[in-house]
């Protein structure tokens, strides 16, 4: 049964056409948010003259431009990224069934390959696709990992992260296997989306246009949910209002959220699996500029920015400490995240990111404890971050 303290606080929202103009609105055409937190407000900045009078006052001020801000915070589940990530990567879902059922394949421990003789893999995978690999009679090669280099015939892959240890690819001949990849994907090519928003508080009805993501943060910390925060700039808050724009907005379900302990990093150079369920945060600034939204302008002055990634006490299970990429090597790196039970998951693909400090810690034979902190750039032709999310519930 679920409790209500206080007013009643919906948020509601819809993309925008044309940016700070909401559309035509029909009932059930906004998106009622599920959310952890949720914090939008309109305001008014006030412009004050420098200048003193030779009677020894100043000016009065005047108003300044209108705006918008706010933060949300949302947990990782199937109910809530079709419509969440979009909304913090700033552009939208591209389908793509990137899975194939029925290949026949030699697996190598020896590079960590699966070589096919008939058909491309290139025609459905790409290089940093999270894949969950199935059919295999050796139990190794079963399971979710992730794509470091590919061609016609061959796929390399990372280990697996299973019960907190990194597995790898053994050898297997004439296997027969299906390869599920994401069902659609979004490669970071920042656009100019915005929303229009509707905030339910009790009886009264707020409005706010030109709502865009100003980047956001991922927490992954042990013994809770997988949750991601966005901050938002706006153009303008109009209300309250008795009268909404969509009375019965589509409501959003937060059930499933995922959880660390399906969660995992991938270290592309050497094919590294480290369990994070321990702690983790990143962040993407998208280095939005306040003033063209405030301004109105038709570019939300939205630039490609830059990642920082921090990873404290993020315990790694290898042996060989000296495998894991130097200070000075460009690597690449993905997260996933997986729904337990099922085979639904949100990756996230970072074709370049170097280290900017780490710390080691050996507390036994068993795991070393890594404390890095990391930068993450844009890759020459390839995207700033892609991410796949994989519908499968089966």
């Amino acid at each position: 049964m679920a409790n209500v303290a206080g007013s009643q606080v919906v948020l509601s929202l819809i993309k925008e056409s044309t940016y700070g103009t909401t559309p035509t609105v029909n009932t059930g055409d906004m998106t009622a948010l599920a959310l952890v937190t949720k914090d939008i407000n309109g305001e008014n900045s006030e412009i004050n003259s420098r200048t003193v009078t030779p009677d020894g006052f100043a000016p009065i001020g005047t108003t300044g431009f209108e705006s918008v801000t706010g933060s949300l915070e949302f947990e990782l589940s199937a109910g809530t990224l079709d419509f969440n990530i979009p909304l913090v990567a700033n552009s939208d879902w591209t389908t793509d069934d990137a899975s194939e059922a029925s290949v026949g394949v030699d697996f190598a421990a020896s590079g960590s390959t699966a070589t096919r003789s008939v058909g491309d893999w290139t025609t459905t995978f790409d290089v940093g696709d999270a894949v969950i690999i199935s059919g295999a009679a050796e139990a190794e090669n079963n399971g979710l990992r992730v794509i470091t280099a590919l061609t016609a015939t061959v796929m390399t892959l990372t280990d697996k992260m299973e019960d907190g240890e990194a597995v790898a690819i053994v050898d297997e001949i004439t296997a027969t296997i299906s390869v599920q990849g994401h069902s659609k994907y979004i490669d970071h090519v920042q656009t100019n989306y915005s929303y229009s928003a509707q905030r339910k508080v009790g009886d009264d009805y707020y409005t706010y246009t030109g709502v865009v993501s100003g980047g956001w943060g991922l927490s992954v910390t042990p013994d809770n949910t997988v949750s991601m925060t966005t901050d938002l700039l706006g153009k303008a808050e109009a209300g309250p209002t008795g009268t909404p724009l969509d009375s019965a907005p589509t409501e959003q379900s937060g059930s499933n959220p995922f959880s660390p302990v399906d969660a995992a990093i991938f270290i592309h150079t050497g094919g590294i699996a480290m369990e994070c369920a321990t702690d983790l945060s990143v962040t993407l600034n998208a280095n939005i500029s306040t003033a063209p939204v405030i301004a109105s302008t038709v570019s939300c002055g939205v630039q490609r920015g830059t990642i920082s990634f921090d990873g404290s006490t993020v315990t790694v299970f290898y042996d060989d400490v000296t495998s894991f990429p130097s200070s000075d090597t460009t690597f690449a790196m993905s997260i996933v995240f997986r729904e337990a039970g099922t085979e639904r998951f949100l990756s996230l693909y970072f074709p370049e990111a170097k280290i900017l400090n780490r710390t080691l810690t050996v507390p036994s034979t068993e795991n070393v404890t890594q404390q890095l902190s990391l930068t993450i750039g844009k890759a020459a032709g390839s995207p700033l971050v892609r991410y796949g999310y994989n519908e499968n519930a089966s």
